[in-house]
């Protein structure tokens, strides 16, 4: 497990991720919707992105326990929800001055303990897509696996 995974692991285990090493992910559900939040390391440069995904258990789908990101329904990364999100990924920073670096590391952990993890919260709630079914799909986040009519039809039962 990286360094970053390492620091960013507690945040999301305090509020009842599970983690899955082989896929860099962190995963929470209940009985309608399974949240997925997977770790990735740019190729081109330092930092790392934060890949979200929403996946809606339905019909036939009712007793999934596991899914994988791509096969979410609604999909985004974080830098894109959060404009102003800096990622970075400490293990390649070790150069850099401590007290930037730590800088950097309290403000990531702060965005993702107070913006991240309480809206993902929200949308294991059925009732947040209902309220805000005309935010969904958007800029930031994607409709994926389904057609809108199957998404809106999804928040009607």
């Amino acid at each position: 497990m990286n360094n970053t995974i390492k620091i960013l692991d507690p945040l999301f285990s305090e509020k009842g991720y599970k983690f899955i090493k082989t896929k860099k992910t962190w995963v929470k559900q209940n009985e309608k919707i399974i949240v997925i939040c997977q770790y990735q390391k740019s190729r081109f440069s330092n930092n790392f992105f934060l890949n979200l995904g929403i996946y809606f258990k339905y019909g036939n789908n009712l007793k999934k326990k596991s899914v994988l990101l791509d096969h979410c329904f609604l999909t985004a990364r974080y830098d894109q929800v959060f404009q102003d999100f800096s990622a970075l990924d400490i293990e390649d920073n070790c150069f850099e001055d401590l007290d930037v670096l730590e800088k950097k590391l309290s403000i990531t952990k702060n965005k993702i303990r107070n913006e991240l993890l309480p809206l993902l919260d929200e949308m294991l709630d059925i009732k947040y897509f209902r309220n805000n079914l005309d935010s969904y799909p958007n800029e930031h986040w994607w409709l994926r696996n389904i057609t809108r009519d199957e998404f809106n039809s999804i928040l009607k039962e």
